[in-house]
């Protein structure tokens, strides 16, 4: 019985450990993507949409519309709340509970 009792022990502690560095594994992989789409920045540079519609359709005749937009610049960043630019790290203790604040800049917009 002692044996027995003491094997059981073992093989439960054992079983215990491996589902412990299972859970580290992903502990780490889910700590990483956190880190990672807290602080992935985008960047998107001279943007051009043109939208044209035909309406010889609608009208009879050969008129159309065209609109267009010009953007210079969209900017996607980090902030701390006083909305300057940070590194957010919030696997760390002291960060867990700060919220994530994202800025968008768009520039030259016509």
């Amino acid at each position: 019985e002692i044996i027995t009792a003491f094997s059981e022990s073992l093989l439960s502690s054992l079983r215990k450990g491996e589902a412990e560095e299972e859970q580290e594994g992903k502990g780490y992989l889910e700590r990483l993507s956190m880190k990672i789409l807290d602080n992935i920045q985008l960047k998107i540079q001279n943007i051009h949409v043109r939208y044209e519609i035909n309406l010889e359709n609608y009208v009879g005749d050969q008129s159309g519309f065209a609109l267009g937009l010009k953007l210079g610049q969209i900017n996607v960043i980090t902030t701390n709340d006083k909305w300057e630019f940070q590194f957010l790290d919030r696997t760390v203790e002291e960060n867990i509970d700060k919220p994530m604040h994202k800025l968008l800049a768009l520039s030259d917009l016509c």
